[in-house]
């Protein structure tokens, strides 16, 4: 069976990466009951990224950068058949640091969809199903490395 890694920014405190009971969660666990593939969930910087007052948040260019040795192994210990990078900041540093390890589809966060374009959901969840599964449809049809997603919802 095909295996599919999602992939987001940083864990959270007491949570599974896209952990269902968060928003995020919920629609990454939508994607997938839309898949025929074992999927696994996981994020790119593997601790709680938090500020002076303990309030999550992003993960700093260091620690991004200090994240991809550990993310690599990751992924070489898993061998998934397709990534599919969840947001800008973890497509930004894969593309920094030459990522071609695995063919990877780049999506929106699911967070940024339900913030600045809630109206077009069920349309993302759609067509990241469809993606993901055209690209095992097309197989070797699609350049070896990264596969770039449309940024029109």
């Amino acid at each position: 069976m095909k295996t599919i890694c999602f992939v987001g920014i940083s864990d959270k405190e007491n949570k599974q990466p896209f952990d269902s009971s968060t928003k995020s969660g919920a629609i990454v666990d939508q994607i997938i009951q839309g898949l025929s593939f074992s999927c696994i969930k996981m994020n790119y910087v593997s601790f709680v990224p938090k500020d002076k007052k303990g309030k999550l948040r992003y993960p700093t260019k260091e620690e991004l950068s200090h994240s991809f040795f550990d993310f690599q192994e990751k992924i070489k210990r898993i061998n998934p058949d397709l990534i599919v990078v969840c947001g800008t900041i973890i497509q930004k540093e894969l593309k920094k640091k030459n990522w071609n390890f695995c063919p990877s589809l780049f999506i929106y966060h699911p967070s940024y969809i339900l913030i600045y374009k809630r109206n077009c959901l069920n349309s993302y969840i759609n067509e990241t199903i469809k993606k993901v599964n055209s690209y095992f449809e097309i197989g070797d049809n699609y350049e070896k490395g990264i596969i770039k997603s449309s940024r029109k919802l």
